[in-house]
């Protein structure tokens, strides 16, 4: 599998991962119950899946684009650099409103909405964009000898792929909370 395809597989995940957060905000609107660990799961979830992907992306894809160098492509990839900064701090910011427990967690709910709302746009207008960037690149933008240097970088990123038992951890536990945290009005 090239690292191309990779990457937009990991995408699968992540569409899946926002959905989640679009459902833990629907519940938290409809005031259900939303538990702290689900909530530490998204953090996690972005700290360990999602920056290794982005890790793909700017270690490996992004240099070998440089290569061509075109004036486009360079100003979409320092945009979606600035995106993946962005979704750090919202993250971050996440964490800090829930590192203080369960009683702060409580009181900080309506900020916690809000900020996971805007997360939840910002990521979702991200994967679209990269998604599209991603497809042209496979069908106009990437040269035969780009997309072997590619391939063969697919070999030699064992230090940034999450091992098959955690990438394969964060996946279920993505798909189970799916199905806990349904869309409320289907309830």
């Amino acid at each position: 599998m090239s690292i191309i395809q990779l990457i937009l597989n990991e995408h699968k995940v992540i569409v899946q991962y926002i959905q989640l957060i679009n459902n833990i905000i629907l519940n938290l609107k409809n005031k259900k119950e939303i538990g702290m660990d689900d909530i530490n799961f998204i953090v996690e979830f972005y700290r360990n899946y999602i920056d290794k992907h982005h890790h793909k992306l700017e270690e490996i894809v992004f240099p070998l684009l440089m290569k061509n160098n075109s004036i486009e492509t360079e100003g979409i990839i320092e945009l979606i650099i600035n995106e993946h900064d962005m979704g750090g701090d919202f993250i971050t910011e996440i964490g800090r409103l829930i590192q203080n427990g369960d009683e702060f967690f409580s009181q900080s709910l309506d900020s916690l909405t809000s900020l996971l709302h805007r997360f939840a746009f910002s990521m979702t207008n991200h994967i679209e964009k990269e998604n599209k960037f991603l497809q042209n690149l496979l069908t106009k933008q990437i040269d035969q000898f780009s997309i072997i240097d590619l391939n063969n970088e697919t070999k030699n990123i064992e230090h940034i792929i999450l091992e098959d038992d955690k990438k394969e951890f964060f996946e279920i536990k993505i798909e189970e909370l799916l199905k806990y945290y349904k869309t409320p009005i289907y309830n």
